[in-house]
């Protein structure tokens, strides 16, 4: 077992890599929520987004050790983020986003989550190891909310219909 040092709001893994390397939040003692990256020897980092005062949520971790998942501002709007194993954190948002959530990288680099438009809209996108964005939505769909993205691009989550319904999806690489 293991426990953020300083965490008193819990520690929650979210993702884990072929090396044993773990990503995840943990909340200090003011509520804050703090990313972090625990090594394969136990060797505990921990981060947050420049702007991150309403949390910084990392979800998922490639074999690289880049890291995707969002933080929230001071206005608790969400945007993306991207971190490499250097420690580099990149924040991006989807064009015309008012929330950018990532909620997963694949060995490639490519990201995948959803974003809000103004009308609180949920479209699903790719965003590639260069930053090019590939919105999508499910037909029938009013939200899309991808989860998960292969190493060949194939990108699953949910969606849902105006009869408020639930249900998957799996979308191809082109």
């Amino acid at each position: 077992t293991f426990d953020v040092e300083g965490d008193t709001y819990g520690t929650s893994p979210m993702s884990i890599n072929p090396s044993g390397t773990v990503t995840g939040h943990w909340g200090d003692e003011n509520g804050l929520v703090h990313g972090f990256v625990r090594a394969d020897d136990g060797t505990i980092t921990s981060f947050a987004a420049a702007d991150g005062t309403g949390g910084t949520f990392p979800q998922n971790i490639n074999a690289a050790g880049t890291i995707a998942g969002y933080y929230a501002d001071s206005n608790y709007l969400f945007h993306a983020f991207v971190r490499t194993n250097d420690g580099t954190l990149t924040e991006f948002d989807a064009p015309g986003a008012m929330s950018t959530v990532a909620n997963s990288i694949n060995g490639k680099g490519a990201i995948t989550g959803y974003y809000l438009d103004g009308n609180f809209a949920a479209h699903g996108f790719v965003r590639s190891p260069g930053g090019k964005f590939r919105s999508f939505d499910v037909q029938d769909a009013v939200g899309t909310f991808p989860n998960n993205i292969s190493d060949t691009g194939l990108v699953t989550g949910w969606y849902t219909t105006a009869d408020e319904n639930y249900h998957g999806f799996l979308r191809s690489n082109d």
